[in-house]
């Protein structure tokens, strides 16, 4: 069985164990991925801020 077949299958399971559509899973599966990704590329750009302050502060003193 192919990765995409599992994939649906999957995916029609929840949507008829929730009562949603496949549409609707796939929509918030997407959005808690995409809510993921930006999450991490805010605590990415974070770190780096605050290396770069400790790196100024350290090349300072």
């Amino acid at each position: 069985m192919s990765p995409t077949s599992r994939t649906h299958q999957i995916v029609r399971a929840v949507a008829d164990g929730t009562g949603l559509t496949e549409e609707e899973v796939w929509l918030r599966v997407g959005s808690t991925v995409l809510v993921a990704v930006v999450l991490g590329v805010l605590h990415t750009v974070e770190l780096v801020m605050d290396l770069t302050a400790d790196l100024a502060r350290i090349a300072r003193e």
